[in-house]
């Protein structure tokens, strides 16, 4: 791999992957100040396929798939720092479809909905507005 950018000490990379036409294409990582991976992945065409981020001491903080277009698809799981899971959802061309359940950090049930492929919900089994809208917010794809 290829180091990209660097942390302001000039030593520490910030990026490593590999370039092609000035967009990242393959596997890709990038780092905190530290020097500890903060996300790994693989680009296709400019896109990640695959994205794995990490807390600052090593859990994994969240999992997810993105297709060709760049497109949040697939299973996509998010933890908390203490390693339980905190959201649970899957993707289809960038909507959010089928089942989303969020929890606390305890591993208790938050919030649970079934969605329709065009991202709607159908039924909302728990979970107030407030978690509704506080969810909203973390699901929005400027949040990666």
């Amino acid at each position: 791999m290829v180091n990209g950018f660097y942390h302001k000490d000039g030593i520490t990379p910030k990026t490593k992957g590999y370039f092609v036409n000035n967009r990242p294409n393959g596997p890709f990582e990038k780092y905190y100040k530290d020097g500890s991976l903060k996300e790994k992945g693989t680009f296709k065409k400019g896109h990640y396929g695959k994205l794995t981020a990490y807390w600052e001491k090593g859990n994994i903080k969240k999992e997810a798939y993105f297709n060709e277009d760049g497109k949040r698809d697939g299973k996509e799981i998010h933890y908390f720092e203490n390693t339980q899971i905190k959201l649970e959802m899957k993707f289809k061309n960038g909507i959010l479809i089928d089942t989303i359940k969020a929890y606390y950090p305890t591993g208790e049930l938050r919030y649970t909905a079934i969605l329709d492929s065009l991202g709607r919900e159908i039924k909302n089994f728990t979970g107030s507005q407030a978690i509704r809208d506080s969810l909203t917010r973390e699901i929005n794809p400027r949040y990666l």
